[in-house]
Order: structure tokens, then sequence, then C-alpha cells
């Protein structure tokens, strides 16, 4: 039998066809001709008796024949019924079982209706992030449509964060990462890094599975985890299927599988409903970019300045540099460049470190609490970032002291753990634009010369009236095992070097438990 014009063009109204559609499936003669013998080209008026049970989609095209479309349809938003939705769900292939309900219809028609322009910003973005989801998921043996979980989740935009503290693509929650060996902090977050954030969500859905075995219970874990998604399972008397068990999820998780099917839908049939392609900013923004290896301490504006590309590009594709500076603690990190970049940064890169070790000092941008001494979501100044090395005999509540910063501020700049700083390391400050020339020679000055201008300092701020504005002092009892960083942490707006001021300590290491130090309250 042959396939005549008439018949071609109702498949492709009918999305049965779909040459743009890179998942548009492809019949052969003998699917043409069962189409024909149960009547899916001629008139049947029987409506879809109801929406809100769940469908079965065993053997779709004897149970549920399509109503016919109007070749003459002049609609740009053409609504379907309930058999053809089904239908064409039924056509797609997925390891995940596309089940069809009133809830999966609504989601599709939010994205085909209601919210047609943000699809189609979707669907150009798709274009970017799709191959890198792609490929992490082969990596791992899953899905490859699993890439859809990433538009109900953020809708593919990277700098993305929820309230509940989740970010990127994939909204992965801090701990979630860690455990799939991202890092998290405020310097590098690497959620908003698409490769590796793609790899760790990759990582998670394949742990998942093989704990559940079945597709709709990780796309539900997924959203509320695994710890809600079994509990949900025990009141349900132990079933393991998604509709069985959907009471006793939160409210979100029971939306969330139909979310999925419903983009599943739209993504693969998205031309019969005359959305398109909104081309992005950057469309080949990571498929023409590669990456270079280098060391701690290197900042974007240097490599802007030697290679001639933008830093604003540089931040695009590196955005999971929080503060646009490699950690100088990194032995090596992957930097993504222009591909057409990779040669001059290689010819430019001893140069770059050379001028990055006898021009320390980068200006960013910087919310920075200790700065401006206001709440941080309010206040933003700007700082520069300078190196300090460790020396011998160093400790850190002095390194703070120089830079009229908290210890506590240095283990957060740093991503130190406790106290302790060996000979040699380097640290990263932040300090006023304003006042660099004050803090420029500490690095070189030997530790005398530092505690001198500390002790000058301490002299001058003696010798200052009071402000009406000034910190409150307050009473704090030593409980054993205190140490003044420790307690520093407590109170915020104290040095070590307040504590032994207010309270006549010389020895910073003899405290005793009872005994009564005056400290700075926030």
């Amino acid at each position: 039998m042959k396939l005549g014009i008439r018949s071609f063009i109702f498949m492709i109204l009918l999305g049965l066809i779909n040459p743009i559609n890179s998942q548009a499936q492809q019949y052969d003669a003998s699917v043409v001709e069962l189409l024909s013998d149960i009547g899916v080209f001629e008139s049947d008026n029987d409506e879809f008796s109801s929406t809100e049970t769940e469908i079965s989609l065993s053997n779709p095209i004897i149970s549920t024949p399509l109503a016919p479309i109007s070749l003459l349809s002049s609609s740009l938003n053409p609504s379907y019924t309930d058999r053809e939705y089904q239908y064409k769900l039924s056509l797609i292939r997925s390891a995940v079982p596309l089940h069809y309900n009133a809830l999966v219809r609504s989601y599709i028609e939010t994205y085909t209706v209601r919210h047609r322009a943000s699809s189609e910003e979707i669907l150009g973005l798709s274009t970017i992030y799709f191959p890198i989801f792609e490929r992490y998921l082969l990596e791992n043996n899953l899905p490859t449509e699993l890439k859809y979980l990433a538009i109900p989740e953020s809708a593919l935009l990277n700098n993305r964060f929820s309230s509940a503290g989740a970010a990127g693509l994939w909204q992965l929650m801090p701990n979630t990462a860690r455990n799939f060996g991202l890092t998290v902090n405020e310097h590098v977050d690497e959620r908003l890094d698409p490769y590796r954030a793609s790899e760790a969500a990759a990582k998670y859905l394949k742990m998942l599975y093989n704990k559940y075995h079945d597709w709709t219970l990780v796309i539900a874990a997924y959203n509320c985890g695994d710890n809600a998604l079994d509990q949900a399972i025990k009141k349900a008397g132990g079933v393991h299927d998604f509709w069985a068990i959907t009471d006793f999820l939160p409210r979100e998780t029971r939306s969330y599988v139909p979310l999925f099917i419903a983009c599943s839908y739209w993504t693969n049939y998205y031309f019969d409903h005359y959305l398109t392609f909104r081309k992005p900013e950057n469309p080949y923004l990571y498929s023409s970019s590669d990456v270079v290896n280098v060391k701690g301490g290197l900042s974007l504006q240097t490599v802007a300045q030697y290679t001639g590309v933008k830093i604003e590009q540089l931040v695009e594709l590196n955005p999971a540099l929080r503060q646009k500076v490699v950690p100088v603690n990194y032995n090596t990190y992957q930097l993504r460049l222009p591909l057409t970049e990779v040669f001059a940064f290689q010819n430019f890169q001893e140069a770059m470190y050379a001028f990055q070790q006898t021009n320390p000092l980068q200006l960013i941008t910087i919310t920075d609490t200790k700065i401006a001494d206001k709440p941080a979501a309010t206040t933003t100044d700007k700082a520069v970032v300078i190196n300090y090395t460790v020396k011998d005999g160093d400790v850190l509540g002095h390194i703070a002291d120089w830079y009229d910063c908290n210890s506590s501020d240095l283990k957060r700049w740093n991503n130190l753990k406790g106290d302790i700083v060996q000979k040699g390391d380097k640290l990263v400050v932040y300090v006023k634009q304003s006042q660099l020339a004050k803090y420029k020679t500490i690095n070189t000055n030997s530790f005398a010369a530092n505690q001198r201008i500390d002790k000058t300092k301490d002299a001058q701020n003696t010798n200052k009236k009071p402000q009406a504005n000034s910190v409150a002092i307050q009473t704090y009892t030593v409980k054993k095992g205190d140490t003044l960083s420790e307690i520093i942490q407590k109170f915020p707006k104290s040095t070590i070097k307040d504590i032994q001021r207010l309270n006549n300590i010389k020895d910073k290491d003899n405290l005793v438990p009872g005994q009564k130090l005056k400290v700075k309250a926030g």
C-alpha cells in the first residue's frame, strides 16, 4: 500500500509524522494500513467519557481510535481531545510509563497554551543543555528522557536558587550535591556548573533506580527525597506504585510525575502546537568551549586581560566560581574557555601566573557584613581580594587582627575547618578598596612589624571617644573547654584582640571555667 499525499498530510496534522522533531516515530506501510483499517482517517464523534480516571495505555491503537483533525483548521493554538493526547503520548519511546489523566492534560496546556513564551525560551535553552544532560545520562546507562526533569526543576535557568537552598539546572540541595562529589561553598558552587551538576544528578538518579527499580518512583523520590517516599510506601501498605501512593506523598510530589509526563509530551510535539525555538543569547556557549587546567589564585579578570575574552563570557562559562577567582587552595581547577582562545591561554599561561603573583589585588563586588557593617541582603560594597602567605609563628587570630576582621571571617573566606594554619598556606582576605594602602605591606612585613602596627591601632582606638552608636558590651561566662576563637564565633562583633583588651588578658590560652568576660555584642 502506498501512502498518498492526503493521508500524509493528515498524519502530519495528527502528530504521527513530524520531520522537525528529533524523536518523531517512523512508520512503514503496514502501520499506515493498520491506521486506515481502524478508521483513523474516518469521522468518529465518540467523546472521551472521563478525564478524571487513570487511562490505561495498553494497546492504544486498537482501543482508542482518534477523532479527525480538520484539514482546514486555521487555529495557531490547536486543542486535542483526551483520546488524541493519550494516543500521542503512547507513540513516544520512553522507559518512563507516560500515563495520561486530567492533571497531565492541565500541565500540557500550561506549557502549550497559557505560558507559550516561556515554553519557547525553554526550547531554545534545550539546544544548549540537553546535549550535556544526555552525555551523563548515557554514561550512567540511564534513559535520556530523564533530561526532561530539569524543565520542572529549573525551566533550564542555570542561575536559579530556591528558597529551600536548591540551586542550578537540576536544583540539587547542598548535602545531596556534596554526597555525589560536588563542592558547595561561598567560593565554588559546582551545582551551577552544568557539566558537574549533570554528572551528580545522573549518579543520584541511578542510585534511586537501584533502590526502587521503578522510574515513576525514582522521579517522585528526586522531588521529595527517598526518606519521604519510603514513608509514603509504608503508609500505603508497602505497594511500589506511584499512582497507588499519591495520597501519602507531599502535595508537590503528587503533581511532579504528571508534570514530567506533560514535559515529555510537549517537548516532543511542540511543532503540533505551533511552538518555536526562541534563540538563546549565546546558543554555542558550551558546545564551542573546552577546559584547561589552571592553578589556584588565578582570577577571571586576569584571564580576560591576557586572552581578550570578555569577562562576562568567562563568568558565564564558569558559573561555579562565585567570586570570579579560582580559590588559592586549589592545586588545579578546570577553567572553561571559548575553544578559539585555548591556544592563546596556553601561550600566556606563565605570564598570567607571574602577573598574579606580583599583582595579587583583584577587584570584585561582594556582599560583606564585616566591611559594610550592615545586613548582607541589603548592602553591597566594593572590596578587593588580598592574598596573605602564612609564615612561621603566625596564628589565625593575629592575622585577623592585622586585617581588621574576625578569625571566623578568615575561616569562612578560605573554607577552613579549624584554627590551625601552616607555613606557606595562602589565605584570601577581603578588605575595603579605600584602604588598600593600609594593608598592602602586611604580607611582606615581619611578624614584629605587624604587631607594632596592631598596637598602634589599639592605642588609637583607646583614645577615640565612644560614639553614640557604639557596640554594646555584654558579659560572657567561660565554660569548660572554651577558647577565645570559639567565643568570638558566638559574638561576631568581637575579635580576640578586643576580648584581650577589654579583660586585660595577656595569655589568650589561659581561660578558666566560670571566668566573666566582657565581649562586644551585636
